[in-house]
């Protein structure tokens, strides 16, 4: 999946050749294949003559370029009075480019003056999420009993990435020994976490009969714009004695 924002805006040059352009005002790198996004030029004769072998043409700052079987200079004829018109490409971004850029779409005709428009797009990394895990290594025997019963599972979750990270949920699974005490849910949803915010979600787990030095478990997280990724953890219970 790619997401673009800000698709709807538009940067308008008036003038005898009016000139609208839009496309994303931001894009993520697309973690597999080149990363594209569109470039729209809307491009009407507003004067009061015919407008003649009108051409439209984009210029691309370093670190950008058209995909393949694109070409920079368009000609779009003769226009009318009042005739409208559109051209697009496909821009394609090289994998090391990050940050604010700005390119132009011109417009001319052979009895017009020119025009041309400036737009920017931000080049962001996508979002991604840091999980750490917080849990006691192991419980303790008091009083003839396990202790602390139930305990805490913490999922501490980062947002990495430039971007929002929506719909963000974490799953507990244990395959033996443990399970959720009364009243816990096995999913947690976090929501949505901005960039380099956190979200913290918990569990309240109660070890079953079985005693081991390492009873593994895992948190599973993800969200609408990342993969899932399975986290693992271990705690120890030891046996209570025989009366």
């Amino acid at each position: 999946w790619v997401t673009y924002y800000g698709l709807g805006g538009i940067t308008i040059a008036p003038g005898k050749l009016s000139l609208g352009v839009t496309s994303p005002a931001v894009v993520t790198q697309s973690p597999e294949g080149p990363t594209r996004f569109p470039v729209v030029a809307y491009l009407e004769n507003s004067g009061e003559g015919e407008a003649r072998d009108v051409r439209a043409a984009i210029q691309l700052p370093a670190g950008f370029s058209l995909a393949p079987g694109q070409q920079a200079v368009g000609r779009l004829g003769n226009l009318a009075v009042g005739e409208s018109v559109q051209i697009a490409w496909q821009v394609e971004v090289e994998e090391r480019a990050r940050g604010e850029f700005s390119y132009q779409v011109r417009v001319e005709a052979a009895n017009s003056e020119p025009n041309q428009v400036h737009r920017r797009v931000q080049i962001a990394n996508p979002a991604r999420l840091q999980v750490d895990l917080s849990a006691p290594p192991r419980l303790l025997i008091e009083d003839g009993r396990l202790q602390p019963v139930p305990f805490a599972v913490r999922a501490i979750i980062t947002n990495v990435g430039e971007m929002e990270a929506p719909w963000v949920q974490a799953q507990w699974q244990a395959p033996i020994g443990l399970q959720l005490a009364p009243g816990e849910s096995r999913l947690k949803l976090a929501g949505d976490i901005a960039p380099d915010a956190k979200h913290v979600v918990q569990w309240f787990i109660t070890p079953t009969d079985v005693a081991s030095d390492n009873l593994p478990y895992s948190v599973r997280v993800e969200s609408g714009a990342t993969d899932g990724q399975v986290h693992n953890g271990f705690i120890s219970i030891p046996q209570l004695p025989q009366l």
